[in-house]
């Protein structure tokens, strides 16, 4: 498989799990992956729903977390690179880490290759307690045995906590309600009949879904707008 082969698999992963808490809202036969939308789903009801997702990034942050949000799509890369290591060596794993603080800035000065190979590293010396090693990407680690024959990986590391703002759910909206009119004209969706849209909260901020409360009704093509994180979702519209 080449490259842009590859980056689609791991796109529709995200896109997956971002919309996946929506799937409570409706009883389906199948679904399938595209671009425009993202997904569609073949409802039981026989309705086809067109669902497109977006990132509902706050406004507040700072530069230097802009940056660690960057390279964030490097540490999932690590992640998957080492859960495989382990796994392929039957090294399986429950593995808890934190990111350095200053991860943003650092992290940023490597190529995706070397910042992978670097992050492997960090994590190996942490395993052996070596507490000298100069460490640049991660701060801590907590491992053990895992029970199952797989490696569990996971990211503690917070960037934030606070609420969602109304202005960036609609900042997102925005974004994405221009394509909307397009995804309408196209051929491969006259079998659409309803368009949802999911924002999704970015888990590395931290902020809560279940708080939020938008003011005023929402204008919009969308049938549907949800707002999700990890396993929660809020329809707002």
């Amino acid at each position: 498989m080449n490259g842009e082969g590859i980056r689609q698999i791991k796109k529709h992963r995200v896109e997956l799990a971002e919309i996946g808490p929506i799937f409570n809202d409706v009883e389906y036969n199948h679904i399938v992956l595209g671009d425009r939308p993202d997904v569609k789903i073949y409802a039981k009801d026989g309705r086809c729903i067109g669902v497109e997702t977006t990132k509902c990034v706050s406004s507040d942050i700072a530069n230097d977390k802009l940056n660690m949000l960057a390279v964030k799509s490097n540490v999932k890369l690590a992640i998957e690179q080492y859960k495989y290591e382990t796994e392929k060596r039957q090294d399986y794993i429950n593995m808890e880490f934190v990111l350095a603080d200053d991860i943003g800035t650092v992290g940023v000065n490597f190529k995706r290759d070397q910042f992978i190979r670097i992050f492997i590293e960090e994590l190996e010396a942490h395993r052996q307690g070596l507490e000298s090693y100069p460490y640049q990407l991660v701060d801590r680690v907590k491992c053990s045995k895992s029970a199952i024959e797989q490696s569990i990986i996971m990211d503690f590391t917070v960037v934030f906590c606070g609420r969602i703002k109304q202005s960036d759910v609609e900042h997102a909206l925005t974004e994405k309600e221009h394509k909307l009119s397009k995804y309408i004209k196209l051929d491969i969706n006259k079998d659409i009949n309803e368009y949802w849209l999911v924002i999704n909260s970015p888990y590395e901020e931290n902020k809560d879904i279940e708080t939020y409360n938008h003011s005023g009704d929402i204008v919009s093509k969308y049938d549907r707008i949800y707002l999700t994180k990890w396993d929660e979702y809020k329809r707002l519209k």
